[in-house]
């Protein structure tokens, strides 16, 4: 089993975002939004026996971006986000869990129904074309650096009720994304951005432990991205 995390520590995430800014050579053309992205989450796991994945659940992320333009339609992209994502499990026999206070056993196919949380440090591209008229076709791509600040998890049979699942889970993850959509002009520098975005985890979620199958665990989402640029 993990111990428990340290508290994240937000200030020094903030203090490293604002030292990103900061190094920008601002004859450099730099764009900030605000980002807002209901998603659909789901887990995946790479085997089949004892264990089976039963549905999505709602997510979201959150936050500051910033593009930092090298070319007239190329940037770098950054920001920081809160993102929850989530899925649904269920195991063929009984499994216990670490709680925060204790070990809850579960017979077997009840459904596990969990959420993270994270913050999130994306690093990427930002690629915009010419303006048509009042628009902008656009693309984001990169990962996203997340550590996990929370995660609970509610069972099918009310066992458990949003019990604290931080035993169960790694802190550090990582993930790579793909936005795309368009971009509505509103003066000047400020636009509105719509588009459809596609989050893919690369590390295992769960700490495994030893009653429990040595799977492979990793999340999906797909949601509406809109921003505000200004």
């Amino acid at each position: 089993m993990m111990k428990l995390p340290r508290p994240v520590n937000f200030p020094w995430i903030i203090f490293t975002f604002f030292i990103l800014i900061s190094s920008v050579n601002y004859g450099q053309s730099v764009q900030f939004k605000l980002d807002l992205s209901p998603r659909i989450t789901w887990f995946q796991t790479n085997i089949t026996e004892g264990i089976s994945t039963d549905g999505s659940t709602f997510g979201y992320q959150a936050g500051l971006g910033m593009y930092l333009f090298f070319a007239p339609h190329y940037a770098f992209s950054s920001g920081i986000h809160i993102i929850q994502a989530g899925g649904k499990l269920s195991y063929s026999d009984t499994v216990t869990i670490q709680l925060k206070e204790d070990m809850v056993t579960l017979p077997g196919r009840e459904i596990m129904t969990t959420q993270l949380q994270y913050v999130s440090l994306p690093l990427g591209l930002h690629f915009e074309t010419v303006e048509i008229g009042y628009f902008r076709f656009y693309t984001d791509m990169g990962i996203n650096v997340l550590y996990r600040v929370a995660s609970t998890v509610s069972t099918s049979a009310h066992t458990i009720e949003k019990g604290f699942l931080n035993n169960e889970t790694r802190v550090i993850n990582i993930t790579y994304y793909g936005t795309a959509g368009l971009s509505y002009s509103l003066g000047e520098s400020t636009a509105l951005q719509f588009g459809l975005s596609y989050t893919h985890g690369l590390l295992d979620i769960t700490a495994d432990a030893a009653e429990k199958p040595h799977d492979r665990l990793i999340f999906h989402s797909l949601g509406v991205s809109t921003s505000i640029i200004f």
